[in-house]
């Protein structure tokens, strides 16, 4: 009976992951199929400011509502849950004003900084709003189980994104890398508010200023713990972007950015569809005191079998597969992707510990590596370019020294689970 009972958990388990991985794996393969077109219809100081316009925007977009966001599929009421996701708007609207306020007073550097983009200005806050309002009914969504539609929306998305970016180049020679990102987004998020609206998950007319304040108390360890380490964590991750052009040039972030959004994008869709499920499984199981770490072993393990095969295929063929699939004028990307393939197949391992340093509340763990982590990585960066001058051998320190401390959270929190197993 209880084998049954624990076949039919990991069942359901796996079949909401599958879900959410489908829909993963037809935006990426719409997505893979388009870049092969755009990677020789675009430059790479073109894909170099809309990596570094998409890296800026989102690392402030995912602060915006001071992580707070990340509550809301928490709660056991439904409108404790709400008032969360009103709140983490609230919030999200009040950092898009102040970053607004931020680009108009910078406004001469930033233009200069994306090659003379006047408009950079309007649209970095316009993303920040809507990329912050993205992940805040993206967890509303996992909260009330929306896997199917969330599994259909991405491909939708990625399809748009294609479509945007390539039709304006080809058919009016206009560059349309960031408006056409920005355009699909806008419509994705538009469609996933409304069908909301539509199935009537909100709870307009409950909004109690008590309850507001009980759970800003309730889960402050969030903007007070998992703020910081996010905040550290985004900075640290961006660092390639705002270095490399400021050291080398906008053409280096756009080499080391096609790599990363070749490699990392199909990644971060599947790992992200594994978080979000695991984070609610795994907080509900830890409500009713049940241990997780059968949980955490056989989901890591997953994750590191799915992408043990690609990984090695690319770290021997990354840069024939490159100049093959992009052309040659990004050979030098298959390179980077030779370096940073084992740091993402760890990454991508290490994905469920990521959350469950939030459910049992060791944001204070994270916060501590994660400053270490922007501080030997800054330090990395510098250092190639000191000493050798090269962003190739900055890139491959920063990937040594996040390699160490990402083993470093996969471990501890194993220890951690089996000591109170």
């Amino acid at each position: 009976m209880f084998i049954k009972i624990k076949d039919k958990f990991f069942n359901d388990y796996i079949k909401k992951i599958s879900f959410l991985i489908t829909g993963s794996f037809f935006s990426q393969l719409i997505t893979f199929l388009f870049l092969t077109i755009l990677s020789r219809i675009y430059t790479a100081e073109d894909f170099g400011i809309y990596t570094t316009f998409l890296t800026l925007s989102g690392s402030l977009a995912l602060i915006s509502s001071l992580t707070y966001h990340r509550a809301i599929v928490l709660p056991k009421s439904n409108n404790d849950s709400f008032h969360i996701l009103i709140l983490s708007i609230f919030l999200c609207i009040i950092t898009t004003l102040f970053v607004l306020f931020g680009c108009i007073y910078f406004a001469n550097f930033l233009i200069i900084y994306f090659g003379n983009f006047t408009y950079i200005i309007y649209l970095i806050p316009l993303r920040v709003f809507q990329h912050g309002m993205q992940l805040i009914f993206d967890e509303f969504s996992i909260r009330n189980e929306f896997y199917a539609l969330l599994s259909f929306l991405k491909p939708s998305n990625s399809l748009l994104t294609s479509i945007f970016q390539l039709l304006p180049k080809i058919l009016y020679k206009f560059d349309s890398l960031i408006w056409g990102k920005q355009l699909a987004d806008t419509f994705i998020l538009m469609a996933l508010i409304s069908i909301h609206l539509y199935r009537k998950t909100f709870q307009f007319g409950t909004q109690n200023i008590k309850i507001f304040k009980n759970v800003i108390k309730r889960y402050i360890y969030f903007p007070k713990y998992y703020l910081p380490q996010i905040s550290f964590n985004t900075i640290s991750q961006a660092l390639p972007f705002i270095l490399l052009p400021y050291f080398f040039s906008i053409e280096a972030a756009g080499v080391y950015g096609m790599a990363i959004r070749a490699l990392e994008q199909p990644i971060r869709l599947i790992a992200t569809s594994t978080q979000s499920v695991y984070y609610q499984k795994a907080s509900k199981m830890v409500a009713k005191g049940e241990n997780i770490l059968n949980l955490y072993i056989k989901t890591s393990n997953g994750l590191f079998k799915i992408f043990i095969v690609p990984a090695i295929i690319i770290f021997i063929f990354g840069q024939e597969i490159f100049g093959f699939v992009f052309g040659s004028q990004w050979y030098e990307s298959g390179q980077v992707a030779q370096i940073l393939i084992i740091w993402l197949l760890i990454g991508f391992a290490k994905t469920p510990s990521t959350m469950t340093y939030s459910i049992f509340n060791l944001q204070k763990v994270q916060l501590v590596g994660e400053s270490l982590l922007l501080f030997f990585r800054f330090l990395s960066i510098i250092f190639g370019y000191l000493f050798y001058n090269s962003f190739i051998i900055s890139i491959t320190l920063y990937v040594i020294v996040s390699i160490f401390v990402d083993l470093f959270f996969i471990f501890y929190i194993y220890n951690y689970l089996k000591k109170n197993a």
